[in-house]
């Protein structure tokens, strides 16, 4: 716990057990309360490498599913609510990742396969050369 986030440690310490020099503890105690301290702690949440509390998490969890449920039931045109939990997590970073494309046609949809596909046979691509090799 100390190698991770000592200043949380010192401020759990603080809060938790009014103990503000926590060296001047033996170290079998000061483990005994490390470990004692609630999951919700701010070195519990350092170890886990969480940004925000876990019941902040459940609650844009439920609240994103609540919207997913909320648009898919009212049959709104357009995109679903953006969801909370994956920025929270800090699993999204850039709003171009994970995106996809869509088509009016299907003659757009041609278009942009034969230009993937003629991507895909240039020279340089190694995936490309292995899969016509077998």
């Amino acid at each position: 716990m100390l190698s991770k986030d000592e200043t949380a440690l010192v401020c759990d310490f603080a809060a938790e057990y009014g103990i503000f020099d926590w060296r001047s503890l033996p170290i079998q105690t000061a483990a005994t309360l490390a470990a004692g301290l609630r999951y919700n702690s701010r070195i519990a949440q350092s170890m886990a490498g969480l940004r925000v509390s876990i019941d902040t998490l459940l609650a844009a969890s439920i609240t994103d599913r609540l919207g997913m449920l909320i648009h898919g039931l009212s049959r709104a045109e357009g995109d679903p609510p953006k969801q909370m939990l994956p920025t929270l997590m800090g699993t999204i970073t850039d709003d171009s990742e994970g995106a996809s494309e869509s088509y009016l046609t299907g003659e757009d949809f041609e278009a942009a396969r034969a230009a993937l596909i003629a991507s895909m046979q240039a020279p340089d691509n190694t995936l490309q050369q292995e899969a016509d090799s077998q």
